[in-house]
């Protein structure tokens, strides 16, 4: 596939995705999430958080002995500020890595937002 290819494939893509959220004030267009991946969706008037997983992930994640969590900033657009992100180790096959389980996009980083979203 060359260049030229790719550049219509990506417009055509961009045409069929919902319009990115401009403030917190938006509602999560269900059409573009698979089914049982949004697990929570919390908002107030001036943030928004919105927790990804699987149900098979949630499984692996309560059955794991330690957690461990990362926060990724650059990579977000406004309104979010922070992806937070849950991992575990995760044994297969007699081999054993650490997975990322369940995902947040989160729109502020206080104390109170991180408890909000574990809950």
């Amino acid at each position: 596939m060359d260049w030229l290819q790719v550049r219509i494939a990506n417009r055509a893509r961009e045409r069929m995705r919902p319009p990115e959220p401009i403030d917190t004030s938006f509602v999560v267009d269900m059409r573009h999430v698979p089914e049982n991946f949004l697990q929570k969706d919390i908002g107030g008037r001036d943030y928004s958080h919105i927790v990804f997983a699987t149900p098979a992930q949630l499984q692996l994640l309560a059955s794991a002995k330690t957690w461990y969590v990362d926060g990724t900033f650059r990579i977000v657009k406004a309104p979010f500020v922070q992806l937070f992100s849950v991992h575990a180790f995760v044994r297969s096959d007699g081999v054993v890595k650490q997975l990322p389980l369940v995902f947040m996009l989160m729109s502020r980083r206080r104390k109170k937002d991180y408890k909000r979203v574990s809950m």
